[in-house]
């Protein structure tokens, strides 16, 4: 599976519910992108340490994107890692732009 493809199915399958598949795939993508992408995951299961390392891996590609992913981090925290609808949406919006991004790539 090429690049574009893996980024683009472990998105689906993580809007799909299958968060271990998504996961799976996303664990399989060396570069920024897919690190940024494997923090996504981690931080929406709540593990926000885990998150942060894949984060500093993704070497500023939120930020090159336009996305404070520390601070969406921190606010995940203060809602003791239960999403409200509107960081629900930022997280899906976070997505959106992985896939954007990697279609440009």
């Amino acid at each position: 599976m090429d690049h574009r493809t893996a980024l683009a199915e472990a998105v689906r399958l993580y809007k799909a519910g299958e968060d271990d598949a998504a996961h799976e795939i996303v664990q399989s993508i060396d570069s920024p992108i897919g690190s940024y992408l494997h923090g996504i995951l981690h931080r929406a299961e709540g593990d926000y340490s885990n998150a942060r390392y894949w984060f500093v891996r993704s070497n500023g590609l939120p930020r090159q994107l336009g996305i404070d992913a520390d601070a969406l981090t921190r606010e995940l925290q203060a809602q003791s890692g239960v999403p409200t609808p509107d960081l629900s949406k930022r997280l899906a919006e976070e997505l959106d732009a992985v896939l954007r991004f990697s279609q440009e790539v």
